[in-house]
């Protein structure tokens, strides 16, 4: 696409050292490293892991056991799995994490095409590689085990096509971008949030007539049509293993039904966080977005980015968990890399001057992330070692461990499940209680409990859950790795 069809903060490329943004990238990606290396794996990571394992062993995915997430990541991780032959052990778990490192630099890449694709210029996808890079929820959750990272990837890469389709209408740029969001969706459901705010945009341009090279039906039937492929392609897939009605059920009914059931609002605290913490990033965000809506290269093109960007930034006042952010935060540090681009044009009137700001900007966000970064390894994640170690070596895979309520504690990820909805969590079980007419971890789990003697439970907490803790504390004692408990001896049982 030719630069006077782009949004470009000038019509000659900046002269700003290439090397000065390489520099930033490579030493947030360094801080990247620190985080798969030394932070304690989180709930999600643990019950990723878990789920390979079971696809690994020829389980299927909702039919076999929950999951309320897409196919498409534990699909792509079990390939990964089977094909460097990783074994059952604690090491391996960062193996995974490590490629959600690559992940993550995947959806850094395409940050930079889409930020040179609307910028104009090396130096605006440059820049807006770097802002990324540098924030903190960035560097936390784009490397770990999650299939956040991936839907990432897919829907910014759906995005990138519909940008260079601006100023000349490519169905097959189209159709690719449906393609692309339908294996976003496909990898985690909430990823729809995207394609339905550029769907509801076209729409809206389609309906106001500003058709030209940009909102036209055949656009719109297009990026529909390739979701469609994607979701059908699916199906068949699920109705072939016997599981069609799960899939549907499970990887969006629930997760509509689930919508209700959180109960922590966490807006106030990322809203405090980004105004405190990440203003310098909040502040040329804004900035950027309201010169990228002035600039209109081609027709509309700016105001349709900064929509979709600051409209999926706005799903952030649903406040559920930090992860959600990185659809979002791709898009916009484009905007802020333009205002930065846009501010130094007024701020700055010498090449020396530009380089000092950027040099400010980023040690500073820098900084703040390096703050957030554990530069060795938490007692924790020594904890989740010798929890996982403990079970590897006293059970066989195909033995059942028990994880009462969803935990941090590890230790159950590579053996055999106690019942179809293997884990719990208090927003979530109001919807298995439901979905079954009883509570799932309640007289029915005591008896599996009891009836295929169930030697180890995982269990962080003892706070009280109906009749179930009464069960353990009569029937399992304490071992001395942290949160494993262990059954007591036939002879001293008590029913």
């Amino acid at each position: 696409m030719n630069k006077n069809q782009n949004a470009g903060p000038e019509k000659k490329q900046p002269q700003i050292p290439k090397l000065l943004f390489i520099v930033v990238i490579c030493a947030n990606l360094a801080l990247c490293v620190f985080h798969v290396a030394y932070s304690p794996f989180d709930y999600d990571e643990l019950e990723h892991t878990h789920i390979v394992w079971n696809a690994v062993n020829g389980k299927i995915i909702y039919r076999d056991f929950f999951d309320n997430h897409g196919p498409v990541f534990p699909m792509i991780n079990t390939m990964i799995f089977r094909l460097f032959e990783l074994k059952p052990a604690f090491d391996t778990i960062f193996k995974l994490r490590y490629v959600s490192l690559i992940t993550a630099l995947a959806i850094l890449a395409v940050t930079y095409k889409i930020g040179k694709d609307v910028i104009g210029n090396d130096a605006g996808g440059l820049l807006s590689t770097a802002f990324l890079s540098s924030l903190v929820f960035f560097q936390d959750k784009a490397c770990e085990i999650r299939p956040d990272g991936i839907q990432t990837v897919f829907w910014l890469l759906g995005t990138y096509q519909i940008l260079c389709s601006f100023g000349r209408e490519n169905r097959q740029r189209m159709f690719l971008a449906g393609l692309a969001y339908g294996m976003a969706i496909s990898t985690n459901a909430k990823a729809a949030v995207g394609p339905a705010i550029v769907l509801a945009l076209f729409g809206t341009g389609y309906l106001l007539k500003k058709t030209k090279h940009a909102f036209t039906l055949s656009s719109i039937l297009s990026i529909a049509s390739g979701m469609a492929l994607v979701f059908t392609t699916f199906l068949v897939y699920f109705l072939a293993k016997n599981a069609a009605g799960n899939y549907i059920f499970y990887n969006f009914t629930f997760n509509l039904m689930a919508l209700n059931a959180y109960q922590t609002w966490l807006f106030p605290v990322y809203l405090r966080f980004f105004l405190r913490g990440q203003a310098i990033f909040t502040a040329f965000s804004v900035l950027g977005g309201y010169f990228l809506v002035k600039s209109q290269k081609p027709a509309f093109k700016g105001l349709f980015f900064t929509a979709t960007a600051f409209s999926m930034a706005a799903t952030a006042v649903i406040g559920f968990y930090s992860q959600y952010f990185l659809l979002f935060l791709p898009l916009l540090s484009v905007t802020a890399a333009y205002g930065l681009l846009r501010g130094m044009d007024y701020l700055c009137r010498t090449q020396m001057k530009k380089i000092l700001l950027i040099t400010l900007v980023f040690s500073t966000l820098t900084y703040i992330a390096a703050q957030n970064t554990p530069f060795e390894a938490t007692s924790k994640l020594l904890e989740q070692e010798n929890t996982t170690d403990y079970i590897l070596a006293n059970t066989a895979r195909n033995e059942p461990v028990a994880m009462v309520l969803w935990n941090d504690c590890g230790g159950y990820m590579f053996n055999e499940d106690l019942q179809y909805f293997w884990h719990d969590t208090e927003d979530l079980s109001r919807i298995f209680r439901k979905i079954e007419g009883h509570e799932v971890f309640g007289e029915n789990y005591i008896k599996a409990l009891e009836t295929q003697r169930i030697r180890f439970l995982v269990v962080r907490s003892l706070d009280e859950y109906g009749g179930l803790n009464g069960y353990i504390t009569r029937n399992y004692r304490l071992t001395q790795v942290p949160c494993v408990w262990a059954r007591i001896d036939s002879n001293q049982t008590v029913h």
